[in-house]
């Protein structure tokens, strides 16, 4: 097994040898030895912050076949609430339907936010609540791949960078590079064109768009899939689940 880093070998393993390890693969893709994949947490659990009653979805070509059928979910303050299961289980079409109706037809149920129903019918209504969603599918939904780095991460919440009708591009670069620094994405600048990165790069992005949204409630489809290790590492360190901010995420 040879491992390869940024363009370089940085060494062959054998397995005859036993040379072939966790440990000693991720300290070769990564350069450095992980603690822990997934690091210990102690977030202080709050008040019910999201609450799903009753959702149901229909498939958006065939309105007989029920997709998602009466889901109920809550969410509090600091907890993080996964949602396991099959392939074709639901659990992407839920998230979708909840964020803006980006899936699905006939969506019956209700969003309640600190116990109060909230209208979530499009994007731009789930954002206004605080309500966040990072796609499995970041090339098609999560990102806009001809644009740079810093418009995909203060598109989402750009009226921030708004001064007097117009948007602050000093400050939007200030912020990106911020975020570039923080989530370590490897580009040339903030300037660079999105869909020149590497699928971990982009998951960055993507992530980082949201988190300067800065939301109540993140839902994360698939946050890790398709990336490094070491990327892999980072997005769970960074998930706003984590204190002191006290977000949460399903």
């Amino acid at each position: 097994m040879t491992i390869i880093r940024d363009g370089k070998t940085i060494e062959t393993l054998r397995l005859d040898e036993g040379q072939i390890t966790q440990e000693r693969i991720i300290r070769g893709m990564v350069g450095r030895d992980l603690e822990s994949l997934y690091p210990d947490r102690d977030p202080k659990i709050g008040e019910e912050v999201l609450r799903i009653e009753d959702w149901s979805v229909r498939h958006p070509q065939d309105h007989t076949r029920m997709v998602v059928s009466n889901a109920n979910l809550n969410v509090r303050k600091g907890e993080v609430v996964g949602l396991a299961g099959l392939m074709g289980a639901g659990r992407t079409e839920l998230a979708m339907s909840v964020f803006g109706r980006t899936y699905g037809t006939a969506t019956s149920g209700k969003v309640l936010k600190y116990g109060k129903e909230i209208n979530t019918a499009t994007v731009s209504d789930a954002i206004k609540h605080g309500i966040a969603y990072a796609t499995e599918d970041r090339k098609l939904y999560g990102l806009n791949l001809i644009e740079d780095i810093k418009r995909n991460i203060s598109m989402a919440a750009l009226r921030k960078l708004v001064k007097r009708g117009w948007v602050d591009k000093n400050e939007e670069t200030i912020v990106a590079n911020g975020y570039r620094k923080s989530m370590n994405i490897k580009a040339p600048s903030v300037a660079a064109i999105t869909g020149k990165l590497s699928g971990g790069n982009q998951q960055k992005v993507v992530l980082s768009k949201w988190m300067f949204s800065d939301p109540d409630v993140l839902i994360l489809d698939e946050p890790t899939r398709g990336i490094d290790v070491a990327p892999s590492s980072r997005s769970t360190r960074s998930s706003p689940s984590s204190p002191p901010k006290e977000k949460q995420s399903s």
